[in-house]
């Protein structure tokens, strides 16, 4: 399905609720297959979060070193995605 998006260039956004942690994609260093790591390089998608700050969050649960959620996506600019969320912000804050 990822991939016949991508061949008609469409913009992929993949929220996933994944319970697998950035480290348990791997087995001593090496990628396990079907992991959520794999279908990123898989599918040459992007984590925005790795591109803004260069590494993945230390959590993204209440629970510390808990990074079992993710986005990945494909054919987004993020800067131009940025933009827009920061002109979102403005007419918000202008209309209350």
């Amino acid at each position: 399905m990822i991939r016949e998006l991508q061949s008609k260039n469409h913009v992929i956004a993949l929220m996933i609720d994944a319970n697998q942690s950035h480290s348990e994609c791997f087995y001593s260093k090496v990628l396990k297959p079907f992991s959520i790591e794999w279908l990123s390089l898989q599918q040459r998608m992007d984590d925005p979060f790795v591109q803004l700050t260069g590494h993945h969050p230390n959590s993204t649960t209440q629970t510390p070193n808990q990074d079992i959620d993710f986005i990945l996506t494909y054919g987004v600019m993020l800067s131009t995605f940025l933009l827009r969320l920061q002109i979102t912000h403005l007419i918000q804050i202008i209309w209350d």
